[in-house]
């Protein structure tokens, strides 16, 4: 798995089948990945992190991803009769076990990201950007159900000159929306939502 951030990526072109072409000076050979020997072709600073590949590429950053899960621990697809199996092999289905890697390798390609969650596994959210009103919409869902209603932090790093004008919370569960508080550090705005039963926006307006 390959992903790239920044204008400057311009290190790789995805050809066919996933099959990549290395664009570096004076280099004209087609490598699966752009890889050899476990580096990355074309890229400045490479840095290895655990099995993950980091490198800059101009203004852009990139990185490489060789596998979610280790292929040597996977259970073997021959069964004890010599036949192979094409049923659907459910280990490390719902969380990779390389989910360190790949989410270490995400949080450096967003370098200084606009929005940041905290909140336990389960629970899922999304950004959206709303053009009148001037304000941002951040959906969350608990799918962890009713019974285990977490706390979440939820932090917006706010640009030059920016400034939130009202912090507003809508959900449509039974109990209304959820109870929040906010406060404000360092030029971000943090939203402590102490209870989310199922589904909740948080609407923040600024000017």
């Amino acid at each position: 798995m390959m992903a790239g951030a920044g204008s400057g990526m311009t290190s790789c072109s995805v050809k066919s089948w996933g099959r990549m072409q290395a664009l570096t000076p004076g280099s004209r050979r087609n490598l699966p990945g752009c890889r050899t020997r476990g580096m990355m072709l074309g890229l400045e600073e490479t840095r290895s992190g655990g099995s993950v590949k980091l490198a800059r590429f101009g203004k852009g950053r990139v990185a490489y991803v060789p596998e979610i899960v280790d292929a040597a621990k996977q259970p073997s697809r021959i069964t004890a009769q010599g036949k192979f199996d094409f049923g659907l092999d459910y280990t490390n289905w719902r969380v990779p076990e390389k989910k360190d890697e790949v989410m270490g390798a995400l949080r450096w390609l967003m370098g200084r990201p606009r929005f940041e969650v905290q909140a336990p596994r389960g629970v899922v959210a999304e950004y959206l950007f709303q053009k009148s009103p001037k304000r941002y919409l951040v959906h969350l869902i608990n799918f962890l159900g009713r019974d285990d209603a977490p706390v979440i932090y939820l932090t917006m790093r706010l640009t030059t000159g920016e400034r939130v004008r009202k912090v507003e919370m809508m959900s449509p569960d039974p109990k209304g929306p959820p109870k929040f508080e906010c406060r404000n550090e360092d030029g971000r705005i943090v939203v402590e939502i102490l209870s989310l039963d199922l589904y909740a926006v948080v609407a923040i307006a600024v000017h």
